[in-house]
C-alpha cells in the first residue's frame, strides 16, 4: 500500500490581526497588574505599560536592551546569566494578590546548552517571606521549568521536563486559591492536571524578580512579561501564547477522506468564533488520495466555493502541501508540473495580495518520485518569482504513518495534533 502522506492548502486569514501589546491590555484589564513589553531602548528603567506604571529596574549586572523580539515588532531584553531586574515599589506590593494570580513571560534559551548546564535559572519570582511565594524557573535537573507556588508553607510545583528550546516559547502559571488549583501552560496549552490543595497565602510581597532569585539568573532573552491579580482561563492563556489573531486557519487536504466533503463542510468554518481554528478535525473533511490531477480538476470551483464564504477578505497566506501520493511509483513529471503551475496561477490570480507558498514534499524514508517531484518545484520556483517556499513539513510531522485517521502519528492528527500542526505552520511563516 503506498504510503500516505498529508497534503492541500492551508489559508491563514489576518483580516482582524491586531497587535499583540494591545491585546495583552484587553485581556481582563481591571485585573492587569503589571506588563513589561521589555521593548525599552536602554536601562535602567524597564517601563509597565499597564496603566499602574509600576516601572521596573535593572538590579544587577548588564542586560542587553534592544535584541530581537518574539515577531510582533517589538524587541526584547537579553540576560547573560548573571544580570537581572526587579521592582519593589509600594504600590505593587500592595495591589498583589498572592491568591488568585496570572503570572506569563515569552523567553528564549541562549542556546541548547543553557537546558542542560545542570544550573538553577529563574525567569520570574514574587517573594513574600519564607513560607509564600511563586515563581517559574529552571531547576537543576536539566531540562526541566517548575511553576511553583508556596502559600502558608504549603508548596505546590508541577514541573515540564525534556525541554530544549532554543526558539521562543511562552510559559504562564495560573493560580487560584478559590478554585482550589495551580495550573501552569506551555505555549498557550495546559501542562498536566490541576494542581490542588493550596495552601492560605498570608504573606506581604516584598521584593520581584525577573530573569533571577537575586542569584541564580536567566539565560536568554525575555519579552511580554505580564502579572494579573486575577486566575486567567485557558482561552485567555492560550491568546497570550499567540503573537497573533487571525480569523481563521483553514486547512483543505488529507491523504484519505472524501474528496468533495470538505467543499460544504469545512470552508463554512473558516470564521470559527474562538479564534485561531484548525478546520480539518472532528470530521475529516478533506482531499483524498489526490493527484495534482484531482487538485486542477476541482481548483476553479473551490476557489469560487472559497469567495463566496469570505467575500472581500483576502487570506494573508495559502500554502499548498502535495503529498506523497501524488508522486508515489512512475511520476508522470510533464503532467505534474503543469498541473502544478495551474493550481498555483489560480491561487494567485485569485488572491493576488497573498503570499501563495508550495511546499517541497517530504516522506520518511523518500523516493525517486519524490526527488524528481521536488526539482519539478524548484523550477517552478524559479519560473514564478512570486512564489514563496512553503514550510518544512517535517520540522513538525514526526512520527511514521500508521494509517489511523484519528492519531498523532504525525500524519493523520487528531484535534490535539491539529492544534499543534496549526500553531507551527503560523510559527513557520513568521507569525
Amino acid at each position: 500500500m503506498a504510503s500516505r502522506h498529508r497534503r492541500g492548502l492551508f489559508m491563514l486569514f489576518e483580516d482582524d490581526k491586531i497587535p499583540y501589546y494591545q491585546k495583552v491590555l484587553a485581556i481582563q484589564p481591571a485585573n492587569l497588574l503589571s506588563y513589561w513589553t521589555m521593548e525599552d531602548a536602554s536601562g535602567p528603567t524597564i517601563d509597565d505599560k499597564s496603566s499602574n506604571e509600576f516601572n521596573a529596574a535593572v538590579e544587577s549586572g548588564t542586560l542587553t536592551f534592544g535584541v530581537a523580539g518574539i515577531g510582533d515588532g517589538k524587541t526584547a531584553i537579553r540576560f547573560p546569566g548573571n544580570a537581572w531586574a526587579g521592582g519593589q515599589s509600594a504600590g505593587y506590593i500592595a495591589a498583589w494578590n498572592g491568591a488568585e494570580q496570572t503570572i506569563a513571560a515569552w523567553v528564549k534559551a541562549s542556546g541548547a546548552g543553557m537546558w542542560a548546564d545542570s544550573a538553577y535559572r529563574y525567569i520570574i519570582r514574587f517573594y513574600a517571606g519564607a513560607d509564600d511565594r511563586v515563581a517559574i524557573f529552571r531547576t537543576s535537573a536539566n531540562g526541566i521549568i517548575r511553576f511553583e507556588y508556596m502559600a502558608g508553607a504549603t508548596t505546590k510545583y508541577l514541573d515540564v521536563t525534556d525541554l530544549a528550546y532554543t526558539d521562543w516559547v511562552h510559559f504562564c502559571i495560573t493560580v487560584s486559591k478559590t478554585n482550589d488549583r495551580l495550573r501552569a501552560y506551555v505555549n498557550g496549552t495546559q501542562f498536566g492536571a490541576d494542581i490542588t490543595g493550596l495552601g492560605v497565602y498570608a504573606g506581604t510581597m516584598e521584593w520581584m524578580s525577573i530573569g533571577s532569585d537575586g542569584s541564580n539568573s536567566w539565560s536568554g532573552d525575555m519579552a511580554h512579561v505580564c502579572t494579573w491579580s486575577k486566575e486567567l482561563t485557558p482561552a485567555e492563556v492560550a491568546s497570550l501564547a499567540s503573537p497573533f489573531d487571525t480569523k481563521g486557519i483553514l486547512f483543505i487536504g488529507d491523504s484519505k477522506t472524501d474528496a468533495d466533503a470538505w467543499r460544504t463542510k469545512l470552508i463554512k468554518n473558516i470564521y470559527a468564533s474562538s479564534g485561531n481554528r484548525f478546520t480539518e478535525t472532528p470530521s475529516r473533511i478533506a482531499i483524498s488520495e489526490a493527484t495534482t490531477a484531482i487538485i486542477k480538476a476541482r481548483c476553479d470551483a473551490d476557489i469560487v466555493d472559497m469567495k463566496a464564504q469570505t467575500g472581500a477578505v483576502s487570506p494573508k497566506e495559502i500554502s499548498i502541501n502535495l503529498g506523497a501520493n501524488d508522486v508515489n511509483g512512475a511520476l508522470l513529471a510533464d503532467n505534474f508540473k503543469t498541473d502544478t503551475q495551474y493550481i498555483i496561477s489560480a491561487y494567485h490570480t485569485a488572491y493576488p495580495s497573498a503570499n501563495i507558498r508550495l511546499t517541497k514534499i517530504w516522506k520518511r524514508g523518500g523516493e525517486v518520485g519524490i526527488a524528481i517531484a521536488n526539482g519539478l518545484i524548484d523550477e517552478l520556483y524559479a519560473e514564478n518569482t512570486w512564489l514563496k517556499t512553503g514550510i518544512n513539513e517535517s520540522l513538525f510531522l514526526p512520527g511514521e504513518d500508521d494509517g489511523a485517521t484519528t492519531t498523532t502519528d504525525g500524519v493523520h492528527l487528531s484535534a490535539a495534533g491539529g492544534t499543534l500542526e496549526a500553531a507551527a505552520l503560523q510559527a513557520a511563516m513568521g507569525y
